[in-house]
């Protein structure tokens, strides 16, 4: 038997093979044995050698047949796939007197499980680059998250309602609870108007930074820079917040201490007009007095204009040191003995008032690296203010200590049972010219404040009103020895 089928397959007619035993030929170029040619013999063993390498085995839906697979280049005309099934014929007896064998073309079967294949291994690759590439994405967006979140300012990222996609610099818990949120949920009662507005302009395409000041959750008050960018492509705003404040506090700052240096240039050029001025005034009421000798009233006078020009030398001596303060010359100064020496030099004012001195010093005290001139000075200014303070019966307390959190560096206190200060005044300390006193010249602590500052030291005052004042002053030890005592 050889079908029409067949014949297409083959490109050989049943005229040509019936009858024959060239059935081999359309297949293979040799002669050799089909399937129903093995299983006819009953030499079932032989299969592997002929069909070893085509996935020969025994058919399971068909009894005693068996199935193989083979590809052919060039089988009448075309690249094809073959599925062959041979199966016994039996005859009443059971015995096998011929095969029948079916050629399946599956090449259409087989192109189209290699394009699968060649599909799922393309789908396969596509997915190991998308997983990489989400891998890396992920990897991206974690660090860009951390370089966000490590930034000083605060970002935002709301939609075209006002609600809150995204906000760094937050813990998971409140990210939660904030996203979702319309953002004007969290604007100060006192900004919501104009927080408000804002966001109005932002619609109509107006982005413009503005500052706003807010309550902290500590209490203290914050200025912040609000920076709004629209999102290239999107109808979604960043919203980014900086907290300005040190700068603010750094810009006046600054601002202040150029007005001072600009103040302190021309006081000194004053100051120095003045006392020459002063000088020859005070020489004149010298010359005067003596010439005239006056009596009565007139020496009172003449006691009084010479008190006034010694009180505006002072005054005059008092800006050119701050003016231009001279560069200190440091050296090894025992602690104890020049407290001892400012002391000294306020005796009077302590006897008149019967102001009480209480001294604390450790034992072994380090030298300070000071200028005995200048820190006498500073001393000198801190014991007078506590004099003046103090009423009479007062007591004022003086300590000298290591520092207990810094071991190069001792701590001295000059402390009062006054007046004190109020809190109002307590900004103003240390700027030139403010003086609660009724002839102060309001340079005393200013002039403190530039010696410590000059000596790499620190100045600390702790007041309250009608509680009297204490004085903390910090300066770095002497790595050489003292030649003052200790």
């Amino acid at each position: 038997l050889w079908n029409r089928a067949l014949a297409e397959l083959t490109g050989y007619n049943s005229k040509d093979m019936i009858g024959t035993n060239r059935h081999h030929l359309p297949l293979y170029q040799k002669m050799r044995p089909l399937m129903a040619d093995i299983i006819v013999d009953g030499n079932i063993e032989i299969l592997d050698d002929y069909y070893g390498t085509k996935r020969v085995q025994k058919s399971k839906t068909v009894r005693d047949a068996y199935e193989a697979y083979d590809h052919f280049e060039n089988l009448g005309g075309k690249n094809r796939h073959l599925y062959f099934l041979a199966a016994p014929i039996y005859d009443e007896k059971g015995n096998i007197i011929a095969a029948i064998e079916t050629l399946q073309d599956i090449t259409r079967e087989k192109d189209l499980e290699r394009s699968l294949k060649e599909y799922a291994e393309t789908l396969q690759n596509e997915l190991d680059s998308n997983i990489r590439l989400r891998e890396e994405i992920e990897g991206l967006y974690s660090y860009m998250q951390l370089i966000i979140d490590t930034l000083p300012e605060k970002i935002f990222d709301i939609d075209e309602q006002g609600i809150i996609n995204y906000v760094s610099r937050e813990n998971i818990a409140d990210k939660k609870s904030i996203k979702g949120t319309h953002f004007l949920d969290f604007v100060d009662p006192e900004n919501r108007d104009f927080v408000s507005a804002r966001w109005e302009d932002g619609k109509r395409g107006v982005f413009k930074p503005y500052q706003l000041e807010v309550t902290a959750l500590d209490g203290s008050r914050r200025l912040l820079l609000i920076t709004p960018r629209r999102i290239p492509g999107t109808r979604r705003v960043l919203l980014v917040q900086q907290d300005i404040t040190e700068i603010r506090k750094l810009e006046k700052a600054i601002f202040d201490t150029e007005k001072l240096a600009a103040l302190g240039h021309l006081s000194a050029g004053i100051a120095h007009e003045l006392r020459n001025a002063l000088s020859s005034i005070k020489m004149s009421l010298q010359i005067l007095e003596r010439r005239m000798g006056p009596e009565g009233n007139d020496l009172k006078r003449f006691k009084i204009a010479q008190r006034e020009v010694e009180h505006l030398s002072q005054l005059v001596r008092d800006v050119l040191l701050f003016a231009k303060p001279a560069d200190p010359e440091k050296e090894p100064t025992g602690v104890v003995s020049i407290l001892e020496h400012s002391l000294a030099m306020v005796e009077k004012g302590l006897t008149d008032k019967r102001i009480t001195v209480q001294r604390h010093y450790d034992d072994d005290l380090t030298p300070i690296d000071v200028d005995p001139g200048m820190f006498s000075q500073a001393l000198l200014n801190l014991l007078l203010n506590a004099v003046d303070a103090v009423d009479e019966d007062g007591t004022i307390t003086v300590s000298a200590s290591r520092s207990t959190d810094d071991h190069d560096s001792v701590t001295i206190e000059i402390k009062d049972d006054g007046c004190g200060i109020d809190e109002a005044s307590m900004p103003s300390l240390f700027n030139p010219f403010f003086s609660r006193k009724k002839y102060g010249t309001g340079l005393g602590l200013a002039q403190v404040k530039k010696i410590m500052d000059v000596h790499q030291g620190r100045i600390e005052i702790f007041s309250t009103s009608g509680e009297g004042t204490r004085v903390v002053l910090n300066l770095p030890v002497s790595e050489r020895k003292a030649g003052t005592g200790a």
